[in-house]
């Protein structure tokens, strides 16, 4: 893991130097220069049953958080946002699809990443991520930066926002995890006018 301790430490480097202006393009033309091969990484666990995704924590400061997540086939994480921080993704083997959604989780944009690309979730973005392919596994190393605190969970069903605690994962959080609960807004009846006049 070579170049991920390089990542780290460039990351820890420009982050001194620039401070709270360092972003998501600082993080990006580090992570552009340096490549993170599938054979550099020793893989998570299995999923267990039930669940869309195993992960593990490869390196966690005030600055970053770098996470390797095994994807089973047709898998797919809730509905959520990374709270104040933003992120970059890079598919390490198989295929990565992303569903963006508005503050009203009404799907935006839907996306496809193949292996050894990237893609950019900034600050906020509500998003949900699914591994497309019924038969083969994916995996991803995932960039947060500042390190994730104050994640939420999107439920559709019941319209709520749920805060969750920083050890929690992209999937059905046990109650000892739910820190606040928020009903969402209603989509204005001016929107839904403009919506049925398509």
């Amino acid at each position: 893991m070579k170049n991920l301790q390089a990542i780290t430490d460039r990351v820890s480097e420009r982050y001194k130097e620039m401070g709270n202006t360092f972003n998501i393009n600082q993080l990006r033309s580090i992570l552009r220069d340096l490549e993170t091969p599938l054979e550099d990484f020793e893989l998570p666990e299995p999923p267990a049953d039930g669940m869309p995704y195993s992960r593990k924590v490869l390196f966690r400061n005030d600055i970053l958080e770098v996470v390797l997540l095994r994807w089973n086939p047709a898998a797919e994480s809730s509905i959520h946002d990374h709270g104040n921080s933003y992120g970059i993704i890079r598919v390490l083997s198989g295929i990565l699809n992303f569903q963006i959604y508005d503050n009203y989780l009404r799907e935006l944009a839907l996306g496809s990443v193949p292996a050894i690309d990237t893609f950019d979730l900034p600050e906020g973005i509500i998003h949900k991520m699914f591994n497309p392919s019924r038969y083969n596994e994916a995996v991803s190393l995932n960039f947060y930066c500042p390190n994730i605190d104050g994640m939420s969970l999107y439920d559709p069903v019941l319209r709520e926002k749920l805060t969750v605690s920083h050890n929690n994962k992209a999937w059905n959080p046990q109650p000892k995890d739910i820190l606040s609960r928020e009903k969402l807004p209603d989509i204005p009846e001016e929107v839904q006018s403009d919506e049925n006049a398509e």
